[in-house]
């Protein structure tokens, strides 16, 4: 089905890691994974519809996947929430995270949020 999730509501996290800090990183990742698969609604206004944690070796030139990996790793969170309220919801409850991330920052993770995005096109289910 077409647009089935227009007008939902993403958040999108793209994480650059050192490459010194990246099984710390995977055990943040996993921590959080956890985290959510307790905290997340399954139904109803706050319902969590999809998440995901993806990684991928940094590169040259992002335009060319063929370009010499730079060391260090990018990873892309992605949640998509049946309402802003959802979104809201979590976003409180997961500030318990924000210390850690913090800490992580001055060591060199660096961290951009696209939050509250609302879901223009998507196709199939």
């Amino acid at each position: 089905m077409t647009n089935k999730y227009a007008g939902l509501v993403a958040l999108t996290g793209v994480w650059t890691v050192p490459h010194e800090m990246y099984e710390e990183f995977i055990g943040f990742t996993n921590v959080h994974a956890e985290f959510m698969l307790e905290k997340s609604k399954r139904s109803g206004e706050l319902e969590l519809v999809h998440f995901w944690w993806a990684e991928n070796p940094t590169i040259a030139d992002s335009f060319d996947m063929d370009s010499e990996k730079t060391g260090g790793y990018q990873f892309v969170l992605t949640e998509l929430y049946k309402t802003e309220a959802g979104l809201r919801h979590h976003w409180s409850e997961a500030d318990m995270f924000a210390p850690i991330a913090m800490e992580m920052m001055k060591r060199g993770l660096t961290v951009e949020f696209c939050n509250n995005g609302r879901v223009i096109h998507s196709l199939w289910d």
